[in-house]
């Protein structure tokens, strides 16, 4: 493993080589995450390979968002299959065909998947997978020592918006993300719309489902999310539902319980669009050209994780001395020649463990970005 050295716990401002893609101009004011020392290792996959062959994670073509069962298993959202990484170092798939898309379900080698984009772990033996090809919500459950496929929600290639029974509702294309809760209700994103999946129920949270940034009460609120096609909503610690608005370019917060929706982070769309910025969480900025579109909650660690779509930096959102926070996840690192510099950690998130380590998508691989010791708040 590469070791990313010690970063000071107080804030550093820096100008960061290599985030000129950021801004225009001159290299944006950021804020280094706190002191840790980092361990940032290859979890899976190799980018040197092209293709997808079980055996030794280490020596094929695997990349995708991945989920975590408690016994130390990954699960990784492989486009047309979804792959299962061992805790013993081995891949394989567990159902699904790669290179094949389909919409077949039923058991390991007749299920196929169009194009799974998202996947959660509700526990050991069930999983959920958001199937964007096809507009469905499918779910990989073990019964009787098999893995069996079964749609739950959506209908194969019909685009709409209804509510209903599972097999009955429609989503808008893009239906890309999906979170678990824990009152084991599943959270969908499709198109502007906030979904709502229990019970063998589909129904909407916000019922204008036009594009805007409109704060205040659920069934009124709107959003931009804009084709994220990543992970772009997490529950967090205080059971509230966090969004990635990209177009918008801001974090927004769903009161869940009080049914109100607020900014959370970033200043929104009509803050002039300048330069990314770190700071307070509603000072913070995002990308104008393509605001956030990735966020997953650590829950070890109390912090989100969240990158823009066309920043090649990830940044951090956490409450200090407490205020909500946005820093750049960053670190030191030494250079071939021997110098040491500042380091932004640009790769896409794609998971978190239940240890709290995080997951980053590269080349036909997954790094993961190991904490050595416990943050504290």
């Amino acid at each position: 493993m590469d070791r990313i050295a010690r970063v000071r716990r107080a804030a550093i401002v820096v100008t960061v080589a290599g985030m000129a893609s950021m801004c225009t101009a001159q290299s944006p004011q950021v804020l280094m995450d706190d002191a840790e020392e980092w361990e940032l290792g290859t979890y899976c996959g190799n980018p040197k390979t092209q293709a997808f062959v079980a055996g030794d994670k280490s020596r094929t073509a695997l990349s995708g968002s991945v989920a975590f069962d408690s016994r130390g298993n990954g699960f990784v959202a492989a486009g047309t299959f979804v792959a299962i990484v061992t805790k013993d170092g081995l891949a394989d798939v567990l159902t699904g065909q790669p290179g094949f898309a389909g919409n077949t379900d039923g058991p390991p080698g007749r299920a196929t998947f169009g194009k799974v984009l998202d996947i959660v772990c509700v526990h050991d033996d069930r999983l959920y997978v958001v199937d964007a090809a096809n507009f469905t919500l499918r779910k990989i459950e073990r019964v009787d020592g098999l893995w069996q496929t079964q749609t739950m929600a959506g209908v194969r290639g019909r685009q709409g918006h209804r509510d209903g029974p599972g097999r009955q509702a429609l989503f808008r294309s893009t239906f890309d993300s999906v979170a678990t809760h824990k009152s084991g209700a599943l959270y969908l994103f499709s198109g502007n719309y906030i979904r709502k999946y229990e019970n063998g129920t589909v129904s909407t949270l916000n019922r204008n489902g036009r594009t805007g940034y409109v704060n205040g009460p659920l069934d009124k609120a709107q959003f931009f999310h804009s084709q994220g096609a990543f992970h772009g909503l997490t529950c967090g610690g205080d059971g509230n539902l966090y969004v990635a608005d990209k177009a918008n370019i801001a974090i927004r917060k769903v009161d869940l319980d009080a049914g109100m929706v607020t900014t959370f982070a970033g200043r929104g769309p009509d803050d002039g669009r300048g330069k990314p910025r770190d700071g307070k969480a509603l000072d913070a900025r995002f990308h104008p050209g393509g605001g956030p579109n990735v966020i997953y909650y650590n829950p070890v660690h109390k912090r989100f994780i969240v990158r823009s779509d066309d920043e090649r930096t990830t940044r951090v959102i956490y409450r200090r001395k407490g205020e909500w926070v946005v820093h750049t996840l960053a670190g030191r690192r030494r250079t071939g020649e021997g110098k040491m510099e500042v380091t932004p950690l640009g790769n896409r998130p794609c998971g978190i463990d239940p240890e709290g380590n995080i997951y980053l998508l590269a080349r036909s691989s997954i790094r993961v970005l190991r904490h050595a010791k416990t943050l504290k708040d």
